[in-house]
């Protein structure tokens, strides 16, 4: 890694002192502005964009509105009237269930911290490879980095087809059908649990359709976007639990049930 000259850390302290609380070089004032910038990532963290937009855009309202309106500096009263823009349009645009939610939510400064360091993370939690072809119905093959791998997906289990003592059972072709009409020769975003691979070698894994809108997909994202999600919401397979891989656990049974109370798939036969 390139260590840093004195010249780019010049670099990033102009860049630095651009932002409202670090203005003045001040300790205290820096330490408050720090704190406050939390607010703005951890609504970025829980999906609330635009409510992080006009927490962003307040303190640049704030400090740069005194120095254009009280000190007449134009550069200022500029910046000051963008920010206004954009606060205001955020605040149109954010949900008012949004307000409650999130300041709810701030009274756990442990939750806050977690979904912070998720979403910073988040890049990483999705890796984009392409399905090479379908070995049955919760089981593939694909290539990452040139390799050709197979992927068990997590939580779910769809009947067998190629079992060497169950054979074919019920469900199992149509199963195995489904998700080589879905997946086959598809690109995917593989999102890990808590396991990296089975005692076969296979990596476990949840399989997206596309990469989720933040790190934390809701209830609705999940039976969209989800396939392993999907194979259950369908009938196509049936919730398969193995600590420590338990993420998505309870908004898998509750799409279990529906499909069970619908009869969809596999539980159209009583003795499933």
């Amino acid at each position: 890694m390139k260590k840093l000259s004195n010249k780019d850390f010049n670099q990033l302290f102009k860049v630095l002192f651009f932002l409202p609380g670090f203005r003045k070089k001040n300790k205290t004032l820096a330490s408050l502005a720090l704190v406050y910038y939390l607010l703005p990532l951890f609504a970025l963290s829980t999906g609330y964009k635009t409510l992080a937009g006009a927490l962003g855009a307040l303190p640049f309202v704030l400090s740069y509105g005194y120095g254009g309106w009280f000190k007449k500096i134009k550069k200022e009263k500029m910046v000051s009237i963008l920010a206004g823009l954009v606060f205001l349009a955020s605040l149109i645009l954010t949900p008012t269930y949004a307000f409650s939610s999130f300041f709810t939510s701030l009274s756990s400064p442990d939750d806050m911290v977690s979904s912070i360091y998720h979403y910073l993370a988040y890049e990483e939690d999705y890796e984009r490879v392409q399905v090479l072809r379908v070995v049955d119905g919760d089981t593939l093959e694909i290539s990452r980095l040139g390799q050709k791998e197979r992927v068990r997906l997590i939580l779910v289990n769809t009947p067998e087809t190629k079992h060497p003592t169950k054979g074919v059972q019920y469900y199992g072709k149509e199963a195995s059908a489904f998700t080589k009409s879905q997946l086959e020769n598809r690109m995917v975003y593989l999102e890990k649990d808590t396991s990296d691979r089975d005692q076969y070698g296979r990596l476990l894994r949840y399989v997206w359709l596309e990469k989720p809108s933040g790190p934390l997909p809701g209830d609705q994202e999940l039976a969209q976007n989800c396939f392993n999600a999907i194979l259950i919401k369908e009938g196509y397979g049936q919730v398969s639990s193995f600590p420590p891989d338990i993420k998505y656990q309870k908004s898998f049974q509750a799409l279990e049930r529906e499909a069970r109370d619908q009869a969809r798939g596999l539980w159209q036969n009583p003795a499933s």
